[in-house]
């Protein structure tokens, strides 16, 4: 059976156009997009939610590949299985951090503070040093 696309991608494309405009950034919607949809991926442990753990084995990627259950992989496994058995899993993925960063552009003190308590500046040097993105 086929994996199914992450066609989602798409949303949080559209996200990000509305939390920086141009060179614009709009932090009224960066909170809105915090708050009423990553806050609400974390408490429903939704299968859209990416989460990122560091490990002594390494980063660990919590998400789906199959948009039925999440998985905890290491971030290799997560990449390499991604390129097999559903690469719009991992462009879904890139999107997600790309939208991350975004929410935290011109310096949006709620939104940074949010988003530390998921992601450190350990992880994200360990994730940025260690593994190239495509």
């Amino acid at each position: 059976m086929e994996s199914p696309e992450f066609n989602e991608k798409k949303y949080l494309e559209i996200f990000r156009l509305f939390s920086i405009s141009g060179t614009k950034v709009n932090t009224n919607n960066q909170k809105f997009i915090l708050d009423y949809f990553l806050k609400r991926l974390q408490e429903s442990f939704s299968i859209f939610e990416i989460r990122l753990e560091e490990e002594e084995a390494g980063i660990i990627v919590v998400a789906s590949l199959d948009k039925v259950k999440q998985q905890r992989l290491l971030f290799n496994e997560f990449y390499a299985q991604s390129q097999e058995k559903n690469p719009s899993a991992w462009f879904y993925f890139v999107e997600y951090l790309n939208l991350m960063a975004d929410l935290a552009q011109g310096r949006n003190k709620i939104t940074e503070q949010e988003l530390c308590k998921v992601l450190s500046l350990k992880l994200l040097s360990d994730l940025f040093e260690n593994y190239e993105l495509h």
